[in-house]
């Protein structure tokens, strides 16, 4: 892996690497930022999981993603599917699972985001391997 960054035969595509996931984990951390801001926050529980069998690859691979059911603010009952976090491995939570979640309402669409660990690590995760990638590409080519 150090060879990889070292070497300057990809700078090009480590460079562009590096910026993407620049960009990806600073939107990823807007657009959590933004719907907690503005955004009604909501307690909701967890009452089923909904399975989806992804096809695309060589072997059929199950994706479990949750069903939450809340009251919005004008009380009227909602179940939705969060598609922003899908796990292999079935949760063994007893159900249904209290969480917090905040919404928001965009036409018919509904915009969720679940108050958990993942919100803050994924795009932190991106920032992280973004600056790495970048400055040590930048670094390694500039200054060898």
């Amino acid at each position: 892996m150090i060879d990889f960054i070292v070497n300057d035969r990809y700078f090009i595509l480590k460079l562009i690497f590096g910026l993407a996931s620049l960009f990806l984990g600073v939107y990823q951390n807007f657009k959590i930022d933004f719907t907690r801001k503005n955004g009604i926050l909501v307690s909701g529980k967890i009452i089923n999981y909904f399975e989806k069998i992804d096809e695309l690859s060589d072997y059929q691979k199950k994706y479990y993603y949750p069903i939450i059911e809340f009251k919005d603010s004008n009380d009227v009952e909602r179940k939705i599917i969060d598609y922003s976090f899908g796990t292999t491995i079935k949760p063994k939570k007893i159900l249904p699972h209290k969480i917090n979640l905040y919404y928001i309402q965009k036409n018919e669409q509904l915009e969720i985001i679940t108050e958990n660990n993942w919100n803050n690590f994924v795009p932190m995760l991106f920032l992280i391997i973004g600056i790495i990638v970048t400055l040590t590409t930048l670094f390694y080519h500039f200054y060898k």
